[in-house]
């Protein structure tokens, strides 16, 4: 805190507050009389710490700042005691001076100071109630009573003799005193931790040290109360030699009043009208409820911010912003208003809620809401007033401390409050544990008042765990998290408990039931990348996108919901694992065309022909092969379609993992308008796959054996098995990461048939790393082709890699033994039960570029 801001601060007039220190001072005055510096030897029991004493030593080592009187230069006392606490400062900070040396600097100062104040009161005529300090020498004797003597003293002196110094004057004195003070607040933060305490404390000491920061506040409200003629005079002064600037102001002053004015009839009825105009235009759009839901909460906050704003303006105008006035008005009104606007903001959400609360509730709780706003704002204005006039010092202190005092009358108002509230919440919690039910034993009596204080804790932590998890699960990376923290703990919970799911696989013909397509199909899947391709189908340009979607992430789906949007405008083909060829026959075949004159030109013929808008070719990627000229076919069937002059779009679906190794080696001969990639599935996304296949399936899974963590799911559903079934899609939705075909393979594996029938489901699990992981290079080069290529031989994995025939079929005979391939038409494939696992373990061996839920 600079000179120029304490001072500033402490110069405040505070008439408003005279009256309340008046009457703190004149109970602070009953109470014993305590001189920090006098040492009681004779009377001060052995052991006692309620009075502090100078060692001498100590005192001999401080620096010596001379004493100032009447005559003495108080600018050179003051700048000695300045720079005696800087040498001091630098000393103990060099380790060369004890610090027990600073208390002892602090009582000297805190001696000036009583002196300078002493000599202020007198200056100014006070009738302070403040009692006379003994250390300040009496300014009449008893001599003075003898008129004769007071006759020759007050006799003008002879022109040969020295004039006596003038004393200083009330604002010399005034300046003194707060330089002085400053430098007592600043030598505080260098004390020792014992003496500050007892400095800061509540005891006869701290009381004593109280009473000090009073009467300095009392003598600073005095001396301003003293020098109002004086300002006033000068002001007059100032409007009479240059009376434009002041018309000028009042002119400007009398304009943002008005302007007030004219502002709060208009609101009165304006915003309402405003609002409702936005809620009547049709159709109606979100911004417009949103500019109406906006006006709404301005309209039941704009008091305290008008307030505000017009204060802050009206006393730019006026020039006072950097003065004192503002310190008083503006910044102590900032607590006012801001409490104000806090309060009217909380009503006003929770008007928007009411209907959710009973009346009783409803006025509970803004009943709440005022109070503890009132006691914030009492405790804040305590401790920045007592900041601002006395620094942080004593009366700080215990500004606080009364902040703290009354907290504890506020709770048990609010306990008394809430506390049938708090006994119904706990009744209807829908995890009763021991504590909640040892809470509800004791409704009554005044231990009831603690247990209902611990029963408010475990709501309000159980609230404030609700929303945290609500925000954190906002995010795909939030809700990935939590269910990577609830997977691992269920699990170790289950093995604590030894629980394992009773019942029998689900039957062969179950899961083909489960994995049977029925038509009814997930709407919000890939919706927006389906529109896009609509739309571009739609133009009657010629062009080409790529749709990139992992595999079993929905891209065949949505070339199928493509075809039906587009009806009979368009040709679906997918890429048989023989290659070009095999491609190049099912597309003549698609055209009715021979396949050995397929021609850009009767292509082109053709398409005009059957008005076709639209070419879908799924699995594109297979033409490729990840080997030196793998790529061969790819280029060729690109070249034969950008040789078809038509309005056509072509729809060309590639695979994640061979689209990444696809652009690096063709990223300059692949120029196509769009690359569309499609979203990993949402959590609600997978959840309503599962449920219209078991609706297919006519199976109703049962929730209830699971085994979650409760502090990591939302309590606020009606039973467990909710409760247990919304955690356990999140665990589903983040073991496949989002992968459809592989979280219904999961959800095989999850269910079980129990000797009633019933459908019990238990927690996904993905097989185990630990093996696979152990597996040499080889075996994971060779993973990686089939993963790149979708379908592989053992002759393309051969070319590819450049292993020896003996090393490669070793190899894919352990990986088929072990189920993480399998065989299909003369081609090896990922197997789908380790399909998640095995390009994970390929990512983390930087072999693979895998889509995860979290990017």
């Amino acid at each position: 805190m600079g000179t120029a801001s304490v001072r500033s601060t402490l110069a405040g007039s505070g008439r408003t507050l005279t009256p309340l220190i008046l009457a703190l001072y004149l109970c602070l005055y009953l109470l014993p009389n305590l001189t920090l510096t006098e040492v009681k030897a004779a009377n001060k029991p052995a052991g006692a710490a309620s009075e502090i004493t100078i060692d001498q030593s100590a005192k001999a080592s401080l620096p010596a700042p001379a004493e100032s009187t009447e005559g003495d230069d108080s600018q050179d006392a003051l700048e000695q005691w300045a720079a005696a606490l800087t040498k001091l400062k630098e000393d103990i900070q060099m380790g060369r001076s004890e610090p027990e040396a600073a208390d002892q600097f602090y009582l000297e100062l805190n001696e000036a100071l009583g002196l300078k104040r002493q000599q202020l009161r007198q200056a100014l005529g006070s009738t302070s109630p403040y009692p006379r300090d003994e250390r300040q020498p009496p300014t009449t004797s008893k001599d003075s009573a003898d008129p004769e003597k007071n006759e020759i003293e007050t006799a003008p002196q002879h022109d040969g003799e020295a004039a006596r110094p003038a004393p200083p004057s009330i604002e010399q004195l005034k300046s003194d005193m707060d330089s002085l003070y400053e430098l007592r607040v600043s030598a505080l933060s260098i004390v020792t931790a014992d003496f500050r305490a007892r400095i800061l404390g509540t005891g006869l000491v701290g009381v004593r040290s109280l009473k000090e920061e009073i009467d300095f506040l009392y003598l600073t409200l005095n001396y301003h109360r003293h020098m109002l003629p004086k300002a006033g005079k000068q002001l007059t002064e100032r409007f009479l030699s240059a009376p434009l600037p002041f018309f000028f102001k009042t002119i400007q002053l009398t304009i943002v009043i008005v302007v007030f004015v004219i502002w709060r009839r208009w609101a009165f009825e304006g915003l309402p009208k405003l609002r409702n105009h936005l809620l009547a235009i049709k159709p109606r759009k979100q911004i417009h409820v949103s500019l109406a839901r906006l006006i709404w909460y301005v309209n039941r906050v704009r008091l305290p911010i008008e307030i505000f704003l017009f204060l802050t303006v009206a006393l730019s105008i006026l020039g006072l912003r950097q003065e004192l006035i503002s310190s008083l008005l503006l910044t102590k009104a900032q607590y006012i208003l801001m409490t104000w606007f806090a309060v009217s903001l909380i009503n006003a959400i929770a008007a928007k809620r009411l209907e959710r609360l009973d009346r009783a509730s409803a006025k509970i709780r803004l009943r709440t809401v005022w109070v503890v706003a009132v006691w914030l704002l009492v405790t804040g204005l305590l401790v920045d007033i007592s900041e601002d006039f006395t620094g942080k010092a004593t009366m700080h202190e215990w500004a606080w401390m009364v902040g703290y005092l009354l907290a504890f009358p506020l709770l048990g108002v609010l306990l008394h409050w809430w506390r049938p509230e708090i006994y119904e919440e706990l009744e209807n919690y829908p995890q009763s544990t021991p504590l909640t039910e040892k809470i509800l034993q004791h409704k009554t009596g005044f231990e009831g008042y603690f247990w209902s204080a611990l029963g408010a804790i475990l709501l309000l932590i159980d609230g404030v765990r609700l929303i945290a998890l609500k925000t954190v699960t906002t995010t795909e990376e939030g809700r990935s998290f939590i269910a990577n923290l609830s997977r691992i703990e269920a699990l170790r919970a289950s093995e604590r408990r030894k629980k394992i799911t009773s019942g029998e696989p689900i039957s062969r013909h179950l899961r083909e039931l489960l994995y049977e397509v029925d038509g009814r199909l997930v709407e919000s899947a890939g919706l927006e990348a389906l529109e896009k391709m609509v739309g571009l189908a739609r133009r009657r340009q010629q062009g080409e996108a790529l749709i990139v979607a992992e595999r079993g992430g929905g891209k065949s789906q949505l070339f199928a919901r493509l075809e039906q949007r587009l009806e009979d405008k368009m040709v679906l083909l997918d890429c048989p694992p023989g290659g070009g060829k095999a491609l190049l026959i099912e597309f003549a075949s698609a055209l009715d065309l021979d396949a050995t004159d397929l021609s850009p030109e009767t292509v082109t013929n053709r398409i005009a022909e059957g008005r076709i808008s639209a070419v879908g070719i799924d699995n594109f990627h297979r033409l490729a092969r990840p080997a030196m000229g793998g790529q061969q076919e790819i280029d060729e069937m690109i070249a034969l379609i950008r040789k078809v002059k038509a309005e056509l779009f072509w729809f060309l679906g590639f695979d994640w993992a061979a689209w990444q190794y696809i652009s690096r080696v063709r990223a300059n001969r692949l120029f196509v308008q769009e690359i569309i990639q499609l979203p990993l599935w949402s959590e609600a996304q997978i959840e309503e796959l599962i449920e219209h296949r078991c609706h297919h399936a006519g199976i109703e899974p049962d929730f209830s054996e699971l085994i979650l963590p409760r502090h990591f799911e939302d309590s606020s559903f009606d039973t467990l098995e909710d409760q247990n079934r919304n955690g356990f899609f999140r665990i589903l939705w983040n073991a496949s990461d989002g992968n459809p075909v592989v979280a219904l393979q999961l959800w095989m594996e999850c269910i079980r048939v129990a000797e009633d029938g019933t459908i019990l489901v238990s927690l996904p699990k993905l097989p185990s790393t630990v093996d696979f992981e152990d597996a040499s290079i080889t075996v994971l080069l060779i993973l990686r082709v089939i993963a790149q290529s979708g379908y592989a031989s053992q002759q393309e994995i051969i070319d590819s890699l450049r292993f020896p025939g003996p090393d490669v079929a070793g190899a894919l005979h352990l990986a088929e033994s072990n189920e993480w391939i399998e065989y299909v038409d003369g081609r090896y494939r990922l197997s789908w039960k380790w399909f998640r696992t095995v390009t994970r373990v390929l990512a983390r061996q930087n072999l693979l570029v895998r889509r995860t839920l979290v990017v």
